[in-house]
């Protein structure tokens, strides 16, 4: 609290305002993303991400004629040959997990399905307008009507294109002969449409 309490974006229930209350005074804070507000809890937040330490660190802790650093490290007392391999740390094991993912999406033709939650009691006939004008707003949906009503709403291949809409032009159907771009041109031209 004493270095972030005046940040715009950071909210506990020891910084002034009403709407801190709902916070754990000891464990919880909240921050302000630009998805909206994420409530953080601090119970366990070390143990989470905290890096494990390699062997060979072990072992010289636990060859330390120190009693006390012996029961601490225990597995310190494991040879070389009995653990050879590193252990993941928090990061290399987000960074493989990160890495999985990205090959997982890439490998995939995306196509997007957004689901709104009429009300946060998942019952019917309810209608929480805050909720969804909420959910709308960080979902990124005002911005994809914008870039719809600017004329970019959906790119398709010229080919594919020419492909379902041939019979709309008497030039194009049965069979067009030459490049797919320009058979595109003549349907847009046969039905008049213009740009803006």
């Amino acid at each position: 609290n004493k270095k972030l309490s005046s940040h715009n974006h950071y909210v506990s229930a020891g910084t002034p305002g009403a709407a801190n209350q709902k916070l754990n005074r000891d464990t919880e804070f909240q921050i302000s993303h630009y998805a909206g507000k994420v409530v953080y809890c601090v119970s366990g937040f070390v143990e989470k991400n905290k890096d494990t330490l390699f062997q060979d660190l072990k072992r010289v802790l636990y060859r330390c004629s120190r009693q006390m650093l012996q029961d601490m490290w225990p597995e310190g007392a494991k040879s070389e040959a009995e653990v050879t391999k590193r252990p993941h740390s928090t990061a290399t094991g987000f960074k493989l997990s990160m890495a999985t993912l990205v090959d997982t999406l890439a490998s995939k033709e995306p196509y997007y399905v957004r689901c709104i939650k009429p009300n946060g009691t998942k019952s019917a006939g309810e209608f929480d307008a805050d909720l969804v004008t909420h959910q709308a707003r960080y979902l990124g949906l005002m911005e994809n009507v914008r870039v719809r009503r600017a004329g970019y709403s959906y790119r398709q291949q010229h080919e594919l294109f020419l492909e379902r809409y041939k019979m709309l032009s008497n030039e194009t159907w049965p069979r067009w002969k030459k490049d797919s771009k320009s058979g595109c041109e003549a349907i847009v031209n046969a039905l008049e449409i213009h740009s803006e």
